[in-house]
């Protein structure tokens, strides 16, 4: 009886350390591999409906056109509903020279981002974010 008991616990054990191993894929898609690589969470903005987070990934060395090497930016502007299933979109603003986020926040029932960045000098922009569409102003100074 104590041999069966024993067997038993010894059959528990192999069949749990089985069941909490995991396996892993290694990602080859090489767009994917340097996004994610070169990603940075600039500001995250939640309403009582969307999530908005807005997201900075660096291009390649020399992307900024001058002999120093240095870069531009991507802006993401990642956009969802809160839910089991949530509507979702992803918005771009491509390269950009040293973009900064000034404010983020929700006016008149919008949320309104201002976003600098530099083009022989520094250029501001206001845009408004929807799920479904961003609406992007130069704003004079």
């Amino acid at each position: 009886m104590k041999l069966l008991l024993i067997y038993c616990l010894l059959l528990s054990n192999i069949a749990l350390a089985q069941k909490n191993k995991k396996s892993y894929k290694k990602v080859k898609d090489s767009s994917m591999v340097a996004l994610l690589n070169n990603i940075t969470v600039l500001k995250e903005f939640n309403t009582k409906t969307l999530f908005v987070r807005i997201l900075e990934s660096t291009n390649e060395s020399g992307s900024a056109g001058f002999e120093n090497c240095e870069v531009t930016s991507n802006i993401y502007i990642a956009v969802s509903e809160d839910g089991e299933y949530p509507k979702q979109n992803l918005f771009l603003i491509p390269s950009l020279y040293a973009p900064s986020v000034e404010s983020i926040k929700e006016e008149n029932g919008k949320i309104v981002l201002r976003l600098n960045y530099i083009d022989v000098k520094k250029v501001r922009l206001q845009i408004e974010i929807a799920l479904v569409k961003i609406k992007i102003d130069v704003v004079k100074e």
